[in-house]
């Protein structure tokens, strides 16, 4: 009997922080329904959602969302603004 194969599958995790959060907020202090859903957050979020995030273990993929999410929102109203120049 051949020798079994075992795959090794390595999930890199991520603590949600409020430094973390402050630091991915848009310009206003807010943040955009689809970072939200990246970290499991409903939309429109509900009173005391930080305070339920802060300390979670989210995966890497869902922190790279998180922080492309506002890069994306801000390059689409980049766009906009130079439509208006």
């Amino acid at each position: 009997m051949p020798p079994m194969m075992m795959t090794m599958v390595v999930v890199v995790m991520f603590v949600v922080t409020e430094a973390w959060l402050i630091e991915h907020q848009s310009k206003a202090g807010a943040w955009t329904a689809d970072q939200l859903a990246a970290i499991g957050v409903a939309w429109p979020p509900a009173h005391g959602w930080k305070r339920q995030v802060i300390g979670r273990q989210i995966s890497d993929d869902a922190r790279g969302r998180f922080e492309q999410a506002l890069r994306a929102r801000q390059a689409r109203a980049s766009t906009t603004l130079d439509l208006f120049k």
